[in-house]
């Protein structure tokens, strides 16, 4: 190979190193901009399903708010009574189900599925066709709860009654803290586990009265918590319908989003623990 040869060779294999750096460059560029590609279209498939995603879930909420109204509306004109499942509707008219709900009764041995209640509410319970002089079971305190533990309610428990054509009520307080309960006077509930439908409670009271029962009304005092209250049936009784529960579900694309609202029986307000009256224009003002 003379000198001449031996140059053109040397920038022949100069010139392939230069196109194979300049192949890898663009290659290595290529790879990078797929990545980022990739990476951006990941991104906006995510943002584009949780758009979705949301949008489905609203929807589906607003459908089974739309249920809700249904039941109440079919309780309040009279056309349903508990329990009442119904088929599903489609609301859309599209050809699939929108929401579907059922009504129960709330009664029954046990009732659980009250709210808790804060300090100064007041819940009442039906009594209607409850037999004389037969124990209704009240508990609270849920041990699984660390704020109702630390700091448990006093009760004070109305019970109202029929006697010979005259409405009259009986009052209870029960307080299971002992310092508080040796200014205010309160008697000590029952104190142990007492479970009901899997939960434990701390405290217990009974009460009865010994004629014509028609309402029993429970008010927490002193704590600053929420208290869970669950009322019990003698053993072999049914505590009387106080009211109906509503379970309702939306659907939308692969979104189910479900209501639970109670329509309680109507109930005096609060106030009316706090009441003045006068039997007649002689008689002194009572509480």
């Amino acid at each position: 190979m003379n000198k001449s040869e031996f140059l053109n060779l040397k920038s022949y294999l100069r010139a392939k190193v230069r196109s194979g750096q300049a192949l890898i460059l663009i290659l290595l560029v290529m790879a990078v901009s797929l990545t980022l590609g990739v990476s951006v279209a990941s991104r906006s498939i995510a943002t584009l399903k949780q758009v979705s995603f949301s949008a489905q879930s609203a929807q589906a909420l607003a459908f089974a708010e739309a249920g809700t109204e249904e039941a109440l509306k079919c309780l309040d004109d009279g056309s349903c009574t508990a329990p009442y499942d119904p088929a599903a509707a489609d609301l859309t008219g599209d050809g699939t189900n929108d929401f579907d709900y059922r009504i129960t009764a709330i009664g029954g041995a046990v009732l659980d599925v009250f709210p808790p209640l804060s300090r100064d509410e007041t819940i009442e319970l039906s009594l209607s066709g409850y037999p004389p002089s037969t124990p209704v079971y009240l508990s609270w305190v849920n041990t699984a709860n660390a704020a109702e533990l630390a700091d448990p309610a006093a009760v004070e428990i109305a019970a109202i009654y029929l006697e010979a054509g005259t409405y009259k009520i009986l009052r209870y307080a029960y307080d299971p803290n002992a310092a508080r309960a040796a200014e205010n006077g309160f008697f000590a509930p029952f104190t142990g586990s007492f479970s009901v439908n899997g939960v434990t409670y701390r405290y217990r009271v009974s009460v009865s009265v010994p004629f014509t029962p028609i309402a029993l009304r429970v008010r927490p005092l002193y704590s600053a918590s929420a208290s869970t209250f669950v009322f019990s049936a003698e053993a072999g009784r049914s505590l009387p319908t106080t009211g109906s529960r509503i379970e309702s579900s939306g659907f939308s694309g692969s979104v189910i989003r479900k209501i639970e609202v109670l329509r309680t029986n109507s109930s005096l307000s609060e106030l009316f623990d706090f009441a003045l009256f006068s039997g007649s224009e002689t008689s002194p003002l009572s509480k």
